[in-house]
Order: C-alpha cells, then structure tokens, then sequence
C-alpha cells in the first residue's frame, strides 16, 4: 500500500515496516571540461537512493506516517519558494533552530550519524550493511559510523566472559 506518492519520493507501507523509495540524493555538477570564456562546463547529475526500510515498532515510523498523512504536495516545502521542495541552506537552518530550542548540537549529516550509530549498535548493522542502507559508494563513512569503540568491543567480548 502506497502512503504517499510525492513528486520527489514514495514511502510504501507493507507488513511491519514503512519503505522509502526513490528519494533523491543531492545534486551534483560533473565537470564536462573548461568553457572558452572560462569557467567549467557542467551537466546535473541526479541520482536516487536505494529504497530503505524503517520499522513500524521505531519511533521515526510513527512521526513520519503521521507527517505524510497530514501534508499535500510536497512532504518539505520551501519556507519561501511556494511549491519548491526544501533547500540544504534551509534545511541547515532549521536545524540551527531545532539546536537552538533544544540545546542539543545539531546539524543535517548528525541525523545520518545518529542513524548509522544506531543501526549498528541496535541491529548490528556491519560496514556492508551501512554502505547498502545509506546507498554510499564508498565504504569511508561505513567504517567510521561501525566503530563502537571500548563499548562496543565490551559488548562483543561479554558472551565469551563465561569462559574465563
């Protein structure tokens, strides 16, 4: 079932977890070489992300399907461009304020850490498992967000404890 087909992406409920697909991943210029005048010459690329779960039992899935179900057109408008979807410089702004209000630092790739962290240290997630999720090229950001440090290898040492 289809909660919310967008213009940008659809989240999809099936049995026990909420799907987002298509979600567009920033746009980028590739540099096709120098133009005569100077300057670089362009072409946008666009990519999408791989669809992702998130589990109906996650505080996140109740936000977001209540947030789809109660908004038309876009899911993030622009505050200022009527009928364009948020920008980056917008989006780090708002969470300027959400960091503001809360006293809790806060920038727009710390929900992705926050997220990664979390996927590792509640479903042991590995570094391939982020790199699918996230739809990362490289595995850089994957090894960095898996390690758990001294909690961590605590964690993965205590099952052996009974034999010591």
């Amino acid at each position: 079932m289809c909660i919310r087909d967008r213009d940008m992406f659809s989240v999809e409920e099936e049995p026990g977890v909420l799907v987002v697909r298509d979600m567009p991943l920033s746009k980028r210029y590739l540099k096709l070489g120098v133009k005569p005048g100077g300057g670089w010459e362009t072409v946008s690329v666009e990519a999408v992300r791989r669809p992702f779960p998130i589990l109906l039992c996650e505080p996140p899935a109740s936000i977001l399907r209540n947030w789809v179900e109660r908004h038309t057109g876009l899911l993030f408008k622009s505050p200022r461009s009527v009928g364009r979807p948020l920008s980056r410089a917008w989006a780090y702004k708002l969470t300027q304020r959400l960091e503001e209000v809360t006293g809790v630092g806060c920038w727009p790739h710390a929900f992705r850490g926050w997220r990664a962290s979390q996927l590792v240290s509640d479903y042991g997630f590995q570094v391939l498992d982020l790199v699918d999720f996230f739809s990362w090229r490289k595995v850089d950001m994957a090894v960095h967000y898996s390690r758990r440090g001294w909690v961590g290898l605590l964690g993965r040492m205590r099952p052996l404890a009974r034999y010591v």
